[in-house]
């Protein structure tokens, strides 16, 4: 969150190279990925990130995202004034001010 109390609006992508030692039954080929997934479900989690910045980090659809989040108990019913301002927007109504 940002001082305000509303998510960044914006985040540019940084590498991050992460070496792991993992016991032989963890270490299968999408382990990776699935810890990207989780560092992403736990970045909306902690309230970081907005489960739509998630969603667009992991290249999901928004309804994909939620139904992940939801399935890993993360909590995605706070809405972010700038992602209510894109669904108005989105649905041509009028953003209140």
């Amino acid at each position: 969150m940002n001082a305000n109390g509303g998510y960044r609006s914006f985040m540019l992508p940084v590498p991050v190279q992460i070496t792991l030692s993992l016991p032989a039954e963890l270490a299968e080929p999408g382990a990776a990925e699935r810890a990207r997934l989780l560092l992403a479900l736990d970045a909306v989690r902690s309230e970081r990130i907005s489960w739509r910045e998630g969603a667009r980090i992991l290249g999901l659809a928004p309804c994909a995202f939620l139904d992940l989040a939801r399935d890993h108990g993360v909590p995605t019913d706070r809405v972010d004034l700038a992602d209510l301002a894109d669904d108005l927007t989105t649905l041509r109504l009028p953003v209140p001010r």
